[in-house]
């Protein structure tokens, strides 16, 4: 199983720059190699629970304004505008906090929460793997401040690295370290670049079920969409004890990983899916997740691939984030010689479910431009997944969601 998001932060400046001033005060990092930080108490279950609610709020803005099969990694999103958050000031870091559910986290607490967060979530072993890495591309004819660079190196890990990108090797070292920061799951990240900075994040997972689907198992059942029309999914089985959860309008599971750290919930409606997406929120699902108890049951899950792509600039306008897309914004931490904004979000993934277990891939690119009730567990339960589902995978010690989707059946 290989998840691979990637969040993009795309900076673009349109400042006359004297080309003999050139950046070169950068540095390197690593977040494998950032000096693990005493998060302030409790600091790190808030980020948690911001991310979670920041990720159901994007679900359903993005459900309402996409094609189905919705699949996105809020943690890779968050991590990318937590990192631009250190450059920005007055009411664009306000309502960037505001937007990220982060209001009441000081930006040196998030830091440090940061710092010791995701260096504990890093693990290779043989039957799981999750990487985490952040850059951050600068354009060396424009003068960007130390100070935010230095922030992102020490608490972020992240890689800096000067670039020419008037010079179409620029594009090419890019993508090289997106290819290589997702195993070759996001191998093109730019094709241009119309800006002067990329603030960079990517996650890779790589894990088997602890129970894996016998392929043996795997038929072609029916599946019904959630508009009634009737198609087929090729369905994988097994039987197995696993937490379980079912109320009187849905049913979910959790299925682990190998390694102990992660595991994906699905959550099954009685009805409509919409209207469960509606009522989600970082409580709620906390409450449900913990209400899971063991079970034994039948697992029916479809095998399905699903690619999505979204430009998520007007989502996070809707949610509140408008001021740091106006050519007024505050990012004079990142640059000073002249305004600097977003000027869109990009968001790919890929993700594809079978028997012995997951892969999926994401990017997301910020571009920025500058100038102007339970069963008893000894009964049995079915779960027959034959109509639109959410599923997410999470990491199992913070509860941080790492990727959100909905099964909406095959789109061809």
């Amino acid at each position: 199983m290989r998840f691979a998001p990637l969040a993009v932060l795309l900076f673009g400046c349109n400042a006359h720059i004297d080309s003999n001033t050139v950046h070169q005060h950068l540095s390197n990092s690593n977040m494998n190699q950032v000096s693990r930080q005493i998060a302030p108490k409790g600091s790190l279950e808030a980020i948690a629970v911001a991310n979670n609610d920041f990720a159901f709020q994007l679900l359903r803005r993005i459900r309402a304004d996409s094609t189905p099969g919705t699949f996105f990694s809020p943690a890779s999103l968050s991590v990318a505008l937590q990192m631009a958050l250190n450059g920005a000031g007055g009411e664009t870091q306000e309502q960037m906090s505001r937007t990220l559910g982060l209001s009441d986290l000081p930006i040196e607490a998030l830091n440090l929460a940061n710092a010791d967060l995701w260096p504990r979530l890093i693990e290779r072993k043989d039957d799981f793997r999750l990487d985490v890495a952040n850059a951050i591309f600068a354009d060396d004819s424009t003068p960007f401040e130390q100070p935010f660079l230095d922030l992102n190196a020490k608490f972020y890990g992240a890689e800096i690295q000067s670039l020419d990108f008037k010079n179409p090797a620029a594009i090419a070292d890019i993508n090289d370290w997106a290819s290589r920061a997702t195993n070759g799951k996001i191998p093109r990240l730019v094709d241009e670049l119309q800006g002067q900075m990329l603030i960079c994040n990517a996650i890779y997972f790589n894990a088997k079920w602890v129970r894996e689907f016998d392929p043996d198992g795997t038929r072609e059942r029916p599946f019904t969409k959630a508009n009634g029309d009737k198609t087929t999914v090729q369905m994988m089985y097994r039987m197995g004890t696993v937490p379980y959860v079912e109320t009187d309008e849905f049913q979910a599971i959790r299925m682990a990983y190998k390694g102990g750290r992660a595991s994906m919930v699905i959550l099954l409606p009685k009805g409509d899916l919409e209207k469960i997406t509606r009522e989600l929120s970082a409580p709620t699902w906390a409450t449900f997740i913990g209400s899971m108890t063991d079970a034994k049951g039948h697992i029916n899950l479809p095998k399905f691939t699903t690619r999505f792509e979204a430009d998520l600039k007007p989502i996070l306008q809707s949610l509140g984030m408008t001021l740091p897309f106006e050519q007024h914004a505050d990012f004079k931490a990142i640059f000073k010689s002249d305004t600097i904004w977003i000027s869109r979000v990009l968001h790919k993934t890929f993700v594809d479910v079978a028997e012995k277990g997951t892969e999926a891939a994401a990017v997301t690119a910020i571009e920025m431009k500058v100038g102007s009730a339970p069963m008893e567990p000894e009964k049995t339960f079915s779960f027959n997944a034959v109509r639109p589902f959410l599923y997410s995978i999470i990491d199992d010690e913070t509860g941080v969601i790492l990727f959100l989707g909905c099964y909406d059946g095959p789109t061809s």
